[in-house]
């Protein structure tokens, strides 16, 4: 199966827009609820959690990992990818190569979390791309708490969200990367903040645009791939109110089922 890991029931937008695009992949969803969010942890803490996640959908039989978590594709890959022995797509790079194709004058801000926006990942992956690009990037802590108490149409959602905004409007950034899954739902309201001449690029939704010709290209992969069309969504704590967020980002339904097998340590 196709194993998807982060640390937000923001993942299971991504899991839902996979299998519009990959209807027949059987998908192993985890989520570290007890453990996140990841991007408001130290570097250290995010490895740790981020691996045992990767070890423990391996373990159930994943043979694709997609790291769904900005933070973790910018502080853990390297640490994923040398203990657990299966192929890691990460979220950053198809969305860096997506704002680079969109930016009209090579301004690109970032939206996304504390953990990120210190990583420097952002800047890394663009300037490894195009050394002209100019990257601003800002830390946006309180989006994912209003988003996940459901205060979407609140007006403090959208004064928030324009004070995280300012700055990168201040620096005339022609591209938006929402580096976030939780931003998602707040996408049209971030195009209306920044301005419609900004390029807005929904992270998640570049993922899944992205993994069908992942898997063309590397077909020694796609070829161990099982075809059931089975969802499985995991999580390590099923705290409250997790049920109702999830149905809200997958857009339905979805069963949670608690999982903390032996041999999975979350981080504290």
């Amino acid at each position: 199966m196709i194993g998807i890991f982060d640390s937000g029931l923001s993942v299971l937008r991504l899991a839902a827009a996979i299998r519009r695009r990959l209807p027949e992949h059987d998908l192993l969803v985890h989520v570290d609820t007890a453990g996140g969010p990841w991007g408001l942890r130290s570097a250290r803490a995010i490895r740790t959690a981020a691996t045992a996640a990767a070890g423990f959908l391996a373990a159930e039989g994943a043979r694709l990992l997609v790291c769904a978590s900005h933070s973790a594709a910018a502080v853990a890959a390297e640490a994923v990818a040398r203990q657990v022995d299966v192929p890691l797509l990460t979220v950053i790079d198809p969305a860096a190569e997506t704002a680079l194709a969109l930016s009209r004058g090579l301004r690109i801000g970032v939206l996304g979390s504390p953990a990120l926006v210190a990583s420097g990942a952002w800047e890394d992956a663009l300037s490894r791309r195009n050394t002209g690009v100019r990257v601003f990037c800002r830390a946006a802590p309180l989006v994912l708490p209003l988003v996940e108490w459901g205060w979407l149409k609140k007006p403090e959602t959208r004064m928030i969200l324009k004070k995280y905004l300012h700055p990168l409007k201040l620096r005339q950034v022609d591209t938006l990367v929402c580096a976030g899954g939780h931003f998602g739902l707040l996408e049209a309201v971030a195009r209306r903040k920044i301005g419609k001449r900004v390029a807005v690029i929904d992270s998640l939704a570049v993922l899944a645009e992205h993994l069908p010709q992942y898997l063309a290209d590397h077909p020694g992969t796609g070829g161990q791939l099982p075809r059931g069309g089975r969802l499985t969504c995991t999580v390590s704590d099923l705290v409250h109110g997790s049920g109702e967020l999830a149905a809200r980002y997958f857009g339905g339904r979805v069963a949670l089922q608690a999982a903390a097998p032996g041999g999975y340590k979350r981080a504290v």
